[in-house]
């Protein structure tokens, strides 16, 4: 999805999608960190997720443990450093 969505609509496809194994964001700017997070969270079976830009905060280690068959994961932001929530403890 590109220029496309907000937190209810991923948190919509989230609750009807639960076998999704693939999703590609891209600039998605409506969709909050915490949306995006509590959507993921649904989505056990995803074994590819592709973010790029659009997000002020992610919780990675929250969607490690939500998605335990992720194979691939890209994220594509400048200076994501920035922008990223992790725990290296």
């Amino acid at each position: 999805m590109v220029h496309f969505g907000n937190d209810s609509l991923y948190s919509y496809i989230a609750q009807r999608s639960s076998n999704l194994r693939c999703l590609r964001l891209a600039m998605c700017y409506p969709l909050t960190g915490n949306g995006f997070v509590s959507a993921v969270m649904k989505l056990s079976f995803l074994e590819e997720l592709d973010i790029s830009q659009g997000y002020t905060q992610l919780d990675l280690k929250a969607i490690g443990h939500s998605c335990p068959l992720l194979k691939t994961f890209k994220l594509n932001r400048p200076s994501f450093s920035r922008f990223v929530k992790y725990d290296a403890g």
